[in-house]
């Protein structure tokens, strides 16, 4: 989690949403549909990315990657001071995909991807059972999507 907060401008907004719309879409192109110089676009979309504020990469539909299983979790910690403790710890974890902080039932909402379900046995016994300040998860494996990607 970071604790500075980068000024992102409307120009970035719109570099990011047409990246967001075609990740492939070259810095030439941007700059041609956005009326600006393919330097602009360069040197904003590196200063993006260099900040961790803009990735950029390659995503799969999940019941296309063989063997594998999507599982949502919702994760309890003991107490909120180790809440950033906690959420550092699970988003380094190889098999998480997203990790959000929230509100309700729940003080984490974690989404990972393992190999069936011996890969999620491994991953509650194993690694996410390393995070000494969870008390408890709840799974939910999820069945079919159509708008998320890993």
């Amino acid at each position: 989690m970071s604790n500075s907060k980068e000024t992102i401008d409307p120009l970035d907004w719109e570099i990011i949403e047409k990246l967001r719309e075609n990740g492939r879409l070259s810095n030439s192109a941007i700059a041609r549909e956005l009326n600006i110089t393919e330097g602009t676009v360069r040197h904003r979309v590196k200063r993006l990315t260099e900040k961790g504020i803009l990735k950029i990469s390659g995503a799969v539909k999940p019941g296309y990657v063989e063997k594998e299983l999507l599982v949502v979790l919702g994760v309890n910690i003991s107490e909120s001071s180790k809440l950033r403790s906690a959420f550092e710890k699970i988003t380094k974890l190889p098999e998480v995909r997203t990790t959000f902080i929230t509100s309700g039932r729940y003080d984490f909402m974690i989404v990972v991807a393992v190999r069936g379900n011996r890969g999620l046995i491994n991953f509650l016994t194993t690694s996410i059972a390393g995070v000494k300040e969870i008390v408890s998860t709840e799974s939910f494996i999820v069945l079919k999507t159509d708008n998320y990607w890993i």
